[in-house]
């Protein structure tokens, strides 16, 4: 029984490794990447995988319409898994 822990040993730190340096992380990222999709809301400065930029115009199940003109409204619908990240616009108030 000792002879096959010790075999045993080396696989399980292994897995043991694998888990704490792969898989963790990932499922700790996509958790991550989950509940930034489910807060989208209309106002939001959002980017796109393709890098397009443009504010959330109106939110609906699993779609977006977003505004990516500036002078005039443009107006594209995607998928919300199109998004990459929300842009956050730091402006300092001045009093």
């Amino acid at each position: 029984m000792p002879e096959t822990f010790s075999m045993l040993l080396p696989f399980i730190i292994l897995i043991a490794v694998f888990w704490l340096f792969f898989i963790r992380p990932q499922s700790k990222a996509a958790k991550t990447r989950q509940a930034m999709l489910s807060a989208l809301k209309a106002g939001d400065k959002v980017e796109t995988v393709s890098r397009v930029t443009g504010v959330v115009v109106s939110v609906q199940d699993q779609h977006l319409v977003l505004n990516i003109g500036e002078g005039e409204p443009v107006r594209i619908r995607i998928h919300r898994d199109g998004v990459a990240r929300v842009i956050e616009n730091k402006t300092l108030e001045t009093a």
